[in-house]
Formats: structure tokens, C-alpha cells, sequence
């Protein structure tokens, strides 16, 4: 892809980021599946998470979202999406902040400290 693209899904395994992809592409819009989980691979981090990018052009992107709601509501896809747990937001807004770890008291989750 040379057009400029957005991030229409984020997941922390690859077969769902690539699952993704292919009802994308049965669709009819391009998807690539960008694989940043060797970028994450520190010794102080057990498992890389939110490394699997689904990336469209941008004009493709309102479309995308539109046709994995749909394949959601039916075949569950997007289980796994890594999402914002206080506005539920995914997609660029994921990637753009990224994700933070923390422990609590609840076992630890993902945060988004610029959800406002």
C-alpha cells in the first residue's frame, strides 16, 4: 500500500489480525497485516500485546469498520480486538496512544491515559 493508511484493528494475535484480514479482502478492500511484535520483545516484557496492526488506505477505512461490525455481529471477528476499556475505541486511536501496562488490584489491564 502507497496510499496513506489507518489502523482498523489492533490485536495481540496474529491469526485474528490475519483472520481480519481475509474477510477485508472478501470484501473487497485491501488489507495488510503489520506484524510489530519484534519490535516489542524486551526482556522486561512477557508477551508483546497490541502489536498486530490491520491497516486499509484511508479512504477505505469508514468502510472497513463498517463490514467488520457487520462480520462481528455475525462470526464474533473482532473477539480479541484490543479496545479502550473506558471509551472503547480501537483502530488508530490504539495505535496513536499505544498500549500501557498496569498492575492493580484487578489483575492488571490495558490503559489509555488520553481517553478523556
Amino acid at each position: 500500500m502507497k496510499e496513506k493508511t489507518s489502523t482498523v484493528a489492533t490485536f495481540s494475535d496474529l491469526d485474528k489480525a490475519q483472520e481480519v484480514k481475509q474477510r477485508l479482502n472478501q470484501a473487497g478492500i485491501p488489507a495488510e497485516v503489520h506484524d510489530e511484535t519484534k519490535l516489542q520483545r524486551f526482556w522486561f516484557v512477557s508477551k508483546p500485546l497490541a502489536g498486530d496492526k490491520v491497516v486499509v488506505t484511508e479512504q477505505d477505512f469508514e468502510r472497513a469498520r463498517e463490514v467488520l461490525k457487520a462480520e462481528d455481529a455475525k462470526d464474533h471477528v473482532l473477539q480479541g480486538e484490543v479496545r479502550c476499556p473506558q471509551c472503547e475505541s480501537g483502530g488508530d486511536r490504539v495505535s496513536a496512544v499505544y498500549a500501557q501496562i498496569h498492575d492493580d488490584d484487578a489483575g492488571g489491564g490495558v490503559v489509555f491515559p488520553a481517553c478523556d
